[in-house]
């Protein structure tokens, strides 16, 4: 094993592995469009009494333009590799720290690399159709987050505190997500227990984005792509209409 994969597969303490799986659960919840509302994750050991406080990937966005304000300057992902094997795949960003002139020049002054080990599959072993989003999404969280200082990421601590957008991470969350109700949305076949492995709570939309992405794995993303066009979207999280949802993965389903 190579230093790079040595990194990416190193396990942190159970803290900061359940902040990193709520991620998981923020990242759909941008996919399907809806506004992040969490900034600061929060751990209290129930065995030591200490307090963990982590930023969210929402909480590493809001620290990178908090650092626009105060600096002029700016975090920019500068590359994306990826390579995966049967049941997870390893992400590495490389980041880039810049300072922006009364011009507009950029001038780079420091890089990170960002690393992230994302299974394939949800902790019981079905797949998991946003792999790849939630890989990219936090290995690029990864690398931006160590090019912030640590006063900005402190203040995003504080702004999650002050705002009420913290989110207490649970040793039980480990074991993986808790059930979903049933949604609405039947014309999409997410089963019970597939429903029951997706955090956050299933919601028409998400049930929609679920389906899609199995058919983008059926028929290729070539056709996928192509069906999207013709009905005047770029991607499915752009397809709020019920029934232009159903017409979309209709005529994905005609595919053989």
């Amino acid at each position: 094993m190579d230093q790079k994969e040595a990194l990416v597969k190193r396990d942190d303490f159970t803290p900061f592995l359940l902040f990193d799986r709520l991620d998981d659960e923020l990242i759909i919840r941008e996919l399907e469009g809806q506004l992040p509302d969490v900034l600061t994750y929060h751990f209290k050991d129930p065995d030591t009494g200490k307090e963990i406080w982590g930023i969210s990937k929402a909480g590493v966005d809001e620290a990178k333009a908090e650092l626009g304000k105060r600096g002029g300057e700016v975090i920019r992902e500068m590359e994306v590799m990826h390579s995966d094997k049967d049941d997870e795949a390893y992400f590495t960003v490389k980041a880039g720290r810049y300072v922006v002139s009364k011009e507009g020049k950029e001038i780079l002054l420091d890089t990170a690399f960002g690393f992230k080990r994302q299974p394939k599959k949800t902790p019981k072993g079905r797949p998991n159709p946003f792999w790849f989003e939630q890989g990219a999404i936090k290995a690029a969280r990864n690398a931006s987050s160590r090019l912030i200082p640590k006063s900005v990421i402190q203040g995003i601590i504080e702004l999650g505190k002050a705002s009420g957008k913290v989110k207490e991470a649970r040793p039980q969350e480990e074991n993986g997500p808790v059930a979903s109700p049933q949604g609405a949305l039947n014309k999409f076949p997410v089963s019970p227990e597939q429903e029951a492995e997706l955090t956050p709570p299933l919601t028409p939309l998400g049930k929609f984005l679920f389906s899609m992405a199995a058919e983008k794995t059926r028929v290729g993303v070539d056709n996928y792509y192509e069906t999207l066009q013709l009905f005047g979207f770029a991607h499915a999280n752009e397809i709020k209409e019920r029934e232009k949802q159903i017409a979309v993965y209709k005529a994905l389903k005609n595919y053989q």
